[in-house]
């Protein structure tokens, strides 16, 4: 049987972030409430797929790689800024925006938007 990488899913995005703002895979793990493993695991399916070590791994934590600065801004950042921006988004009156009338743009297909909507989404009380 071939092992293959899997393709990097929102999830991964979250470690990456969680594991770059907190210096350590054991205190994202933390922050995340998952196990440290998880947070490991997940990076290493980054740096697989990329091709490329995201992060320097020392007894004192971690530090981005500049692949790993490059990652953060070229594919992380994007999405932090669309976040961003669909709160501006939002009505001020308080109504709440259902996502599911949300529409993706080209060249993004509705079933890669659609769950990135809900997960930026998902702690934001204005959206159903």
């Amino acid at each position: 049987m071939r092992h293959t990488t899997p393709e990097i899913e929102i999830r991964h995005l979250r470690y990456f972030i969680a594991a770059t703002d907190a210096g350590s895979f054991r205190k994202a793990a933390a922050a995340l409430g998952v196990q440290e493993s998880s947070v490991s695991r997940r990076i290493r399916d980054v740096e697989d797929q990329i091709g490329a070590s995201l992060f320097v791994r020392h007894s004192g934590g971690i530090n981005l790689t500049m692949a790993g600065q490059r990652f953060l801004h070229r594919a992380v950042m994007p999405w932090t800024t669309f976040g961003t921006g669909l709160q501006k988004w939002l009505p001020s009156d308080g109504r709440k925006v259902d996502i599911s009338r949300l529409d993706c743009f080209r060249p993004f297909p509705p079933d890669f938007c659609q769950p990135c909507f809900e997960h930026m989404t998902q702690d934001m009380d204005q959206f159903t």
